[in-house]
C-alpha cells in the first residue's frame, strides 16, 4: 500500500476514532478503492499521527482531485457491452479482492466478458493475475499485461489532472467496469457531484446564454440529480447520461461559463418541505408552462402553470376558460405569436402535417382498434376532446370505423409520432364527403411544458431577473437553500 493510501486511512481513523476501510465511496457506500483491515487507535496514538493525518488530507486531495467531503455520483455511460475500451495516460487498476492495484499501466486497456469453467481439483492454482472461477469473468488486456477476474474493476487515473477516455469522450473522476450478470459489461463514471454538473449544464443550455440563466440551470440540474439519484439503482449506477435523466457529456462538453455557474451556486438546491424537488425542465413552453397534473398523473404543488413573461397572465390572454375548445381562443393565440420571453426559441411555434396514410402508419400498432388486437378498423379522424387552462391538449380521441380510442396527457406527443408538445390545434383537411384527408398540427413550444422553461429563463435573465427570482417564478413556493448532507470520500 502506498504512503498516500496509508496517510488517508490514518486521517479517517483520527477523525472518527474507529477502524475503517480505505476507500472512496459513493453516497450508498459502494467502495471505489479497496478494503483495508480494521484498526483502532488510543487517544495518544491519535495525537501521534495528527501531523501525518493532516498531510494525508492534503496529499489525498492533490492526488485524487477530490476533497474529503464531496458528494460522489455514479453515472452510467454505457451498458450491454461485450467489450469496452478505456484509456488514460497513466492508470491504476483495482478490483474487489486486492488492496494494491492489480495492474498499473499507460494508454489503452480493453475489458471483455469471458466465461471460465471451474478448474479441476488437480489443476495448479492460478497466478495472481489470472484467477479462474466458474461463471462470467471480466478479462482486461493492456500493455501492462492481462488480468481475468470477476470484477468489478476500477480504473483510477494517476495524478491530479488525469482523465479517463471512453468512446471518444474524456471524463473526470474514475471509471468502473462491471458485469451486469447477463454476460454484458456496464461502464460507470464515478466523480463528485459538482464536477458532474460541469459536464451537464452546457449539454442542457447553451454556454452563450445569460449567466443568471446558466446559474438557474445549474441549481435545477443539481436538484434533479439529488432527487433522482436512485433512478438506475437496479443497474448499479445513479443516473444515466442521456435525456432519460440529464444529458452528460463529460469533460469535452464543459465550458468556462457553465463551470462558473456551478461554482457560483455551489451546493444550492430547491426544496419543498425540506426535500429536493423534482426540478423538471423543458426547452420552450410556447408562452405558458403547465400544471404537472395535466401532464402526468398526480398534482405537485410547486409545479404549477406560469406565464413565460414578466407581465400578468391576463396580458397573454391566459388562463383559458375551460369551456373553450379548438380554435377560440387557442388557435388565434398560437397564430398571433404573443410576446412571451421564450419566443426567441426556434420551436416557439411549429407546424407538422400527417396525411391520412401517414397517420394510419403511425397509429396502427398503437391503437388496438386498428392493430387487430381489438378489431381491424380504419382510421377516420383525430379530435381534441380536452384542453387545460394553459392551452395544452389533455385528451384526444382516435376515431376509428369500429370505435373510439382515447389518449390522455403527455402520452399524446409520442402517440402522434413525436409532436414537439401538446400545445397545439388540429386543422383537419376533409374531402367533399366529410372524410379526413390530412391532419395539420399547429403548435408551440418543445417539451412537456412543466417546470423551468429554459428559453424563458434566458429571456427573464436578459431583462434583469436574478437566477433565484427566475427559479421561484417557474417553481412556485419552493425554497432555495444549501444542501447540507454530504457524502465523504472516506466514510
Amino acid at each position: 500500500m502506498s504512503i498516500i493510501d496509508q496517510l488517508c486511512h490514518l486521517c479517517y481513523v483520527l477523525l472518527t476514532g474507529r477502524g475503517a476501510r480505505l476507500c472512496m465511496s459513493d453516497c450508498r457506500g459502494n467502495p471505489l478503492w479497496l478494503p483495508w483491515e480494521e484498526v483502532s487507535l488510543s487517544g495518544s496514538g491519535r495525537i501521534t499521527i495528527t501531523i501525518l493525518a493532516v498531510i494525508g488530507i492534503i496529499l489525498s486531495t492533490a492526488f485524487t482531485g477530490f476533497s474529503d467531503t464531496e458528494r460522489m455520483i455514479r453515472v452510467g455511460l454505457s451498458k450491454g457491452l461485450t467489450k469496452a475500451s478505456l484509456s488514460a495516460s497513466d492508470w491504476r487498476l483495482y478490483d474487489g479482492f486486492n488492496q494494491e492495484p492489480v495492474l498499473c499501466g499507460k494508454g489503452e486497456i480493453v475489458f471483455q466478458i469471458v466465461t471460465a469453467a471451474a478448474p479441476e481439483a488437480s489443476t495448479p492454482a492460478a497466478s495472481d493475475t489470472d484467477i479462474t472461477v466458474a461463471g462470467a469473468m471480466i478479462k482486461t488486456v493492456s500493455s501492462a499485461g492481462v488480468c481475468s477476474r470477476p470484477g468489478p474493476f476500477r480504473l483510477v487515473p494517476d495524478g491530479p489532472s488525469q482523465v479517463i477516455a471512453f468512446a471518444g469522450k474524456r471524463y473526470r473522476g474514475l471509471a468502473e467496469v462491471r458485469s451486469d450478470g447477463k454476460g454484458r459489461l456496464t461502464v460507470i463514471n464515478v466523480l463528485p457531484l459538482e464536477q458532474y454538473l460541469y459536464g451537464v449544464i452546457n449539454c442542457e443550455m447553451p454556454a452563450s446564454w445569460n449567466p443568471e440563466a446558466l446559474k438557474a440551470q445549474a441549481v435545477v440540474a443539481r436538484t434533479y440529480a439529488l432527487k433522482n439519484v436512485d433512478k438506475h439503482r437496479a443497474e448499479s449506477f445513479d443516473l444515466c447520461n442521456d435525456v432519460h435523466c440529464q444529458v452528460y457529456g463529460g469533460l469535452d462538453r464543459e465550458h468556462a461559463n457553465g463551470i462558473r455557474a456551478v461554482r457560483e451556486t455551489e451546493r444550492e438546491i430547491l426544496t419543498w418541505d425540506g426535500q429536493p424537488i423534482d426540478s423538471v425542465f423543458h426547452a420552450s413552453c410556447g408562452g405558458y408552462t403547465e400544471d404537472a397534473g395535466n401532464v402526468w398523473v398526480g398534482d405537485i404543488p410547486y409545479l404549477k402553470a406560469a406565464p413565460c413573461s414578466t407581465d400578468e397572465p391576463e396580458l397573454l390572454h391566459f388562463p383559458l376558460n375551460s369551456l373553450y375548445r379548438e380554435f377560440f381562443p387557442i388557435g388565434p393565440w398560437l397564430s398571433d405569436y404573443p410576446q412571451a420571453l421564450c419566443r426567441r426559441s426556434g420551436t416557439y411555434r411549429w407546424h407538422q402535417v400527417l396525411t391520412m396514410p401517414q397517420a394510419e402508419r403511425v397509429l396502427k400498432d398503437k391503437v388496438p382498434l386498428l392493430s387487430g388486437r381489438s378489431g381491424t378498423g380504419k382510421l377516420m379522424d383525430i379530435r381534441v376532446t380536452g384542453r387545460s387552462q394553459a392551452g395544452r391538449v389533455t385528451a384526444l380521441d382516435i376515431v376509428c370505423s369500429n370505435g373510439i380510442y382515447k389518449v390522455e396527457r403527455d402520452r399524446i406527443r409520442s402517440f402522434l409520432g413525436g409532436l414537439k408538445s401538446t400545445l397545439f390545434v388540429i386543422r383537419t383537411v376533409y374531402d367533399k364527403d366529410g372524410r379526413a384527408l390530412a391532419f395539420g398540427f399547429e403548435g408551440g413550444g418543445w417539451g412537456h411544458g412543466v417546470g423551468l422553461c429554459q428559453t424563458g429563463a434566458d429571456g427573464l435573465a436578459r431583462v434583469g431577473w436574478s437566477y433565484d427570482r427566475i427559479l421561484k417564478h417557474y417553481y412556485r413556493g419552493v425554497t432555495l437553500e444549501k444542501e447540507s448532507e454530504t457524502c465523504p470520500i472516506f466514510p
